[in-house]
């Protein structure tokens, strides 16, 4: 690696509890924020408090992306870019290969 990246063993999660993560983190960092509630404004949908988000700096400045894990055995996905995070970017469900295919 040519870069000056921190590593780390492990990622250490944050208590959002009941606030999402609305701001960008520091440049070319992840974090990751666990009990997120699940009626929290701006949540993914979620069906109890067992909810993650990692959050993803993409590039210097506000160019974020969160990734989702919900309580609903669904993963979902939102990008911010330049501009903060926030609490009015839907969350875009992300679809299994294996999961079941409407009918036409």
């Amino acid at each position: 690696n040519g870069g000056s990246a921190l590593s780390a063993e492990r990622l250490n999660g944050t208590v959002a509890g009941a606030t999402l993560p609305v701001t960008h983190q520091a440049n070319g960092s992840i974090k990751y924020f666990y009990n997120v509630n699940e009626n929290v404004t701006g949540n993914m949908p979620a069906s109890n408090n067992a909810n993650g988000i990692i959050q993803i700096s993409k590039h210097p400045g506000n160019y974020d992306s969160q990734l989702g894990f919900s309580s609903n055995g669904n993963i979902y996905y939102r990008s911010f870019n330049g501009k903060d995070p926030d609490t009015t970017t839907a969350w875009k469900q992300i679809a299994f290969t294996d999961s079941a295919m409407p009918t036409v």
